[in-house]
């Protein structure tokens, strides 16, 4: 069995890899039975993201337009730092808090985070292998311990 870093970059890999179209021919069923191997595993996890993600993608739009000059900066100059201050604003922002209330704090920065990788891999695809690294990073420095506490990736969904 994968270590939970190695499982997070494979999850992030394929969250940001599948374009939108491509969703649409895979099942996004979170509730279905686990699915027999590790790496179907990792694959359920990462398309419940994306579709977790896509539930708020319309609210966070609005409160990413002021992000976006800073969007190539964030990614590849001091991204960690960048990203976590981004992550933490958009955590914070009033229309998502709405959704936060049913949400733990935990779930709530992976949501945000999920929401905000995706974004930008929309709009500036360029960064997309560093934003990948950057992504990474942050889960597995903010998050690791508390998807550990629960268990791993496929009981935190």
């Amino acid at each position: 069995m994968r270590d939970l870093r190695d499982q997070t970059a494979i999850i992030i890999e394929h969250l940001l890899d599948l374009d939108q179209d491509s969703w649409g021919l895979l099942e996004t069923d979170c509730d279905s039975p686990d699915p027999i191997s590790e790496d179907e595993k990792i694959l359920k996890v990462a398309r419940c993201l994306r579709a977790f993600g896509d539930q708020y993608n319309d609210s966070i739009q609005k409160a990413m337009k002021e992000f976006k000059p800073t969007l190539p900066e964030v990614v590849n100059n001091q991204a960690s730092e960048g990203f976590s201050r981004m992550v933490t604003e958009l955590s914070n922002n009033h229309v998502l808090c709405t959704h936060a209330e049913q949400l733990g704090p935990e779930m709530n920065v992976l949501r945000t985070t999920v929401i905000l990788g995706v974004y930008i891999s929309k709009e500036m695809p360029e960064l997309l292998p560093r934003l990948k690294d950057v992504m990474v990073n942050y889960i597995n420095t903010n998050l690791l311990p508390w998807i550990r506490r629960s268990g791993g990736w496929e009981n935190i969904l």
